[in-house]
């Protein structure tokens, strides 16, 4: 979790009547750990984005139609053909030492907190 001043704001969120959001997600089971402030490189938002606006650009739109058309195409490529969860291990796996990554694996995102496999 990024150091966002909502996830770090113990007085408000206590004159609010909410619980930290450390104790929210113990209850879910669920450790914290946070990171710098700005961390584009471990959100996986961010790194869809990234890549929606670079698509975009290699097209070279010069008018708003163009735009809109390189804007849908990248979108199509982009969530529609590739394999998201790709983002999330990224992220997850990130070297901040400089050390190689691990070789990537397919990894389910459990839903809700829970993995459903059986």
């Amino acid at each position: 979790m990024d150091n966002a001043k909502i996830h770090t704001a113990p007085k408000k969120r206590k004159e609010a009547g909410i619980p930290s959001v450390e104790e929210q997600m113990l209850r879910k089971n669920i450790e914290v750990r946070f990171i710098t402030r700005y961390a584009p490189m471990l959100n996986p938002a961010e790194l869809v984005f990234n890549t929606l606006r670079q698509q975009t650009e290699k097209q070279r739109p010069r008018s708003y139609e163009e735009l809109k058309s390189a804007i849908e195409k990248a979108v199509e490529e982009v969530l529609n053909e590739e394999d998201l969860s790709k983002r999330f291990w990224h992220c997850v796996n990130y070297s901040f030492d400089g050390k190689k990554q691990p070789k990537e694996k397919k990894i389910k995102i459990p839903y809700n907190g829970k993995n459903n496999d059986k």
